[in-house]
């Protein structure tokens, strides 16, 4: 845009160099306050996780028999599908097997190996009764969830640098 006169067309120029170095300025201080936000973002999100995994690892073992049967249940619900029929038989053999699990691990306090053994042997005998309760579409679909359960706890723990053999106790 050209003026007629040769001092406005100037003014008019630093008006617009103004209005550029403006521009500018905030530019640099939104990119640098963003820059300060971020870093300080990434700061806070480097934190380790792994004393919450720590705690859900304590809480999950302060569990009571009862509790972990209850949990148990709701996976069986959720994974092979029962029936509302099917529900308190399937309640009482968890519950069962969780309470033995439990006399199991105070019987043998220290002793992981014969826990370990102990608590197959329980899981196997469920294992049985829960097949009887089940119809062969939902045990099949339990015995499918329980295989992709225990590739991902060997993953886990070969990620964390453990052996990747387990109890089979936390399948449920």
């Amino acid at each position: 845009m050209e003026f007629l006169h040769p001092t406005l067309n100037h003014f008019n120029y630093h008006c617009i160099s103004i209005e550029n170095s403006n521009s500018n300025n905030m530019k640099t201080l939104i990119l640098t306050a963003c820059m300060a936000f971020s870093a300080g973002a990434f700061a806070q999100s480097t934190e380790q996780p792994a004393p919450a995994q720590q705690q859900a690892k304590t809480q999950k073992r302060n569990l009571t028999p009862e509790d972990k049967a209850i949990r148990a249940l709701r996976m069986v619900i959720s994974q092979a599908g029962i029936s509302d029929v099917q529900t308190p038989a399937v309640k009482q053999i968890l519950l069962d097997r969780e309470n033995a699990k439990a006399s199991v691990r105070k019987a043998n306090k220290g002793d992981k190996e014969k826990i370990q053994a102990e608590i197959a042997n329980i899981n196997s005998k469920a294992d049985e009764k829960l097949q009887a309760t089940l119809t062969p579409e939902q045990w099949k679909r339990w015995v499918s969830f329980k295989a992709e359960h225990e590739k991902k706890k060997a993953a886990k723990r070969a990620e964390a640098g453990k052996d990747a053999t387990g109890s089979e106790e936390d399948y449920y």
